[in-house]
């Protein structure tokens, strides 16, 4: 599946920082393609850990 943006060379930050906010705002599912997904994952903080809080 292709992207439905074309974010180019911070495709990669972009999605590590909605990792972040997806766990400061305690989503506990996503769908994705893999493509990134990684990126989510690793910089996924929970929301006890969360410097936002």
């Amino acid at each position: 599946m292709p992207c439905v943006i074309e974010l180019g060379s911070q495709a990669s930050q972009v999605h590590q920082n909605l990792g972040r906010l997806i766990g400061a705002a305690g989503i506990e599912a996503i769908i994705t393609t893999n493509d990134y997904f990684d990126d989510i994952k690793k910089t996924r903080a929970t929301r006890e850990n969360s410097p936002h809080d």
